[in-house]
């Protein structure tokens, strides 16, 4: 929302801040999350895709919200067996091609199958294509 009243606002103006200034301030914000990025450590889902059991189980640890006490272990562990699983059930879930290698996610977003890919990505690109062609954005254009 606040995007739309800047917007607006340098939309007065006539001088190359118009279009500078609403980018700097969209870039100071990109700036942030890339700086705070640095401080995050990978995903225990990651970790464990990648092989790394022990990283994953440090990772677990400090972000459990679990208190320290004789449970703590149980529920790590039980979170633990719970992402491995679920990479288990993915990884028998990957759409495999014609000589059994898995195909790419670009790719497995086109097929048809029972698990309805293509019909998920044209929802989702439908849903995004209506939204820029209603409200506040159809005003922004035909205004400028």
């Amino acid at each position: 929302m606040s995007a739309y009243w800047i917007d607006y606002g340098f939309s007065y103006v006539n001088s190359p801040a118009q279009f500078r200034t609403p980018l700097a301030i969209q870039i100071m914000f990109a700036l942030v999350t890339i700086a705070l990025i640095l401080f995050c450590p990978e995903s225990p889902r990651w970790l464990l895709r990648h092989g790394r059991l022990d990283d994953a189980r440090a990772v677990l640890d400090q972000l459990s919200v679990i208190q320290a006490g004789p449970d703590r272990q149980a529920e790590l562990d039980s979170e633990f067996a719970e992402i491995q699983h679920a990479l288990m059930e993915e990884e028998a879930a990957t759409i495999k091609d014609k000589d059994g290698k898995p195909v790419s996610p670009m790719r497995a977003c086109f097929t048809r199958g029972p698990e309805r890919y293509f019909h998920r990505v044209m929802l989702g690109v439908g849903s995004q294509f209506m939204q820029q062609l209603c409200g506040i954005n159809l005003y922004v254009v035909c205004d400028t």
